[in-house]
């Protein structure tokens, strides 16, 4: 005869889920790009047209930390306000 005790040792005869299956990170392009891209030149084109040339030096889920080309002041950039970004020596693309 099986005791109770012994059940409960056992797991207690409950069925466990199988574990949940990882999820694939929806921003996964997003952050391997940018972390290939930190430290190196970058060219940001915002939503109307301006241009920035510089450095990436961080980011996070909202923002990028650039420091200007020219040397000028870091800028910390709203990922909202970008059109789009890529490598100071890629190709020009346009509008």
């Amino acid at each position: 005869m099986i005791s109770d005790k012994s059940i409960l040792s056992q797991g207690g005869g409950k069925v466990q889920p199988p574990p949940a299956a990882a999820k694939p990170d929806p921003n996964a392009v997003q952050n391997n790009w940018l972390a290939a891209h930190r430290g190196k030149s970058v060219t940001a084109t915002l939503i109307f047209g301006d241009t920035l040339h510089g450095t990436l030096v961080a980011n996070d889920v909202y923002t990028l930390l650039v420091q200007p080309a020219d040397g000028g002041p870091s800028l910390l950039v709203f990922k909202s306000a970008l059109a789009y970004l890529r490598e100071a020596d890629g190709p020009e693309v346009g509008r």
